[in-house]
Formats: C-alpha cells, structure tokens, sequence
C-alpha cells in the first residue's frame, strides 16, 4: 500500500525487514469495500503475523489508521509480538454516527461517493467499510479495558484528526501503553497530560503553509513525488464546498486537516508531514 511508501524505508535503515500487506477490499476498486468484513481483515493480519514468526525471531507491528485498531488486538492478545508503530490510531473515531453504520449498512450501500481521481487511495466510502472500522474500534476498546499494552509503542497523531477524537486516544496512551520507552508524537498544541513520553510537534507552519495536520499527514515525506508539498496531486476535497474548484485552479494554496477554514486562506488537504524529519529522528531513536 502506498501509505507506508516513505515510512518503511526508515524501518529498513534500522535492520527491519518490511512488510506491508493490503487488506481486503482496498486497492482494487471501492465497490469491493460492500463485502470485506473486520473478521477478514483480522483473518489476514494473523496469517502474515504467523508467517513473520517463522522466519524472525523478533515482530513488530504497525498499522494506519483502521490498521492500526487491528495490530494492536492483535498485539494485545499475542504477547510475544515486541512492539508497534501506529499512525493516526483509530480507537475512538470523532462522529457518534458511525457506531450506527452496521445497521445503516442493511439499508445502504455508501455513506458516501466522490469522483475516484486519487490513484493512491478511495475517496468514496461504503457503509459496509463504516461498519466494519467501528467494529475494530468495539473489538480493541473491550480488550483494553481489560488489559494494556506493556511493550514499546510509537504513537503518532495529530490534534486536529478530522476521524479521529484525538485526545481520548492520547488518554489511552496515557492510561493503557505503560512501557516506559513508549512514545506519543503529537501534532497540536501541548497536551494537558503530565507524561513525559508525550512529544510535541507545532501543526502550524507557515513557511510551508500549513495550518493544522490532517489525518493522513504524518505518513509523507514532502518530497513525495505524489502527495509531496510539490507532488502532482492536490487534495482539494477538504470541506470547503464551492471553493473546491477554486483550490484545483489555484496557483498556491494552503494545507490544513479536514474542515479547517481560515479567512483569506484557500487550503487544500494536506497530504504530507511537515515534520517529516523530525518524525524520522524520532522514529529511528525509538527503535534503537
């Protein structure tokens, strides 16, 4: 998948053989998302977690977003996995809506469609894909009442996730990833949690134009030939409404997370890491 095109060489720069896998349903075209299930896609971590095993002796796991939901059950039940990298975890999503996508997705097919011009990723969502996010969210968030995760783990999330409700999944670092050498990389302002594993990264950066992180954000480098500060693809679909195509057309525009409007500003999605070094230093230090 292309979400881990700039992350997984970093990995490799440390020793780490690198694998990522597509889950069910993704990378082929979005009507596929009406069948794939959770219990799919956790069937499919499992068969490469059991493959990882036989030929290394020590696994990691990493995960985006939903994946991220999904590795860490994984982590949390199989103790013998040493630790994990999750961008954007998904474990408490910001719309009280999706908890009814399940029973919508009887009804419906998509919550919703939108022209398909990103060739790294749907822009269109089915219930079905809905439903079975928020079953990982029911899934990982039972296990974590009863148990935390005691290994190292990397968190790397931005205040402003548009998907994502951001500072209960701070409080879950907080409260249930109790190794010492975790971390939590946060995009925002300071948190209001005494941990010292919290380190904090300003979302704004102006000499880049950039006024918030977004969801997919943290995962590309800005020389990424696509989604790069200089990249071929805007992403003018950012709530905006009529400004849509006054972003497409623009010559210059700014970079926000989801929603994000500010006056005299026109701002595109942002879609890449304005901190990429920083998160790369970061990242390769905690995996020493």
């Amino acid at each position: 998948p292309y979400s881990f095109i700039d992350v997984a060489p970093i990995l490799a720069e440390q020793g780490f053989v690198v694998r990522a896998i597509l889950l069910a349903g993704h990378g082929t075209r979005p009507a596929d998302l009406l069948w794939a299930s959770e219990r799919d896609w956790q069937k499919s971590i499992d068969q490469h977690v059991a493959l990882l095993k036989k030929e290394f002796d020590e696994v990691w796991l990493g995960g985006f977003s939903t994946g991220a939901n999904l590795v860490t059950s994984v982590s949390l039940e199989d103790e013998s996995i040493n630790g994990l990298l999750l961008y954007a975890p998904a474990f408490h999503p910001t719309s009280n809506l999706v908890r009814f996508s399940s029973f919508a997705s009887y009804f419906i097919d998509w919550v919703d469609v939108d022209p398909e011009e990103n060739i790294a990723r749907y822009d269109s969502l089915t219930a079905q894909a809905a439903a079975s996010y928020y079953a990982t969210v029911e899934s990982l968030n039972d296990e974590l009442v009863r148990n935390a995760f005691d290994r190292p783990a990397m968190l790397i999330l931005s205040e402003a996730d548009s998907v994502v409700d951001s500072q209960a999944v701070a409080n879950t670092f907080h409260e249930k990833f109790t190794n010492e050498d975790s971390r939590l990389i946060w995009f925002g302002e300071p948190l209001h949690i005494n941990d010292a594993r919290v380190h904090v990264l300003n979302a704004k950066v102006p000499e880049m134009r950039v006024s918030s992180i977004s969801h997919m954000g943290p995962l590309f480098s800005p020389m990424n030939p696509y989604y790069g500060e200089k990249g071929e693809y805007r992403h003018c679909n950012n709530g905006q409404g009529v400004e849509v195509s006054l972003c497409q057309n623009a010559t210059q525009v700014w970079y926000s997370a989801y929603g994000y409007q500010e006056a005299g500003k026109l701002h595109a999605r942002l879609t890449f890491n304005p901190h990429f070094n920083e998160t790369k230093s970061q990242l390769s230090d905690f995996l020493r």
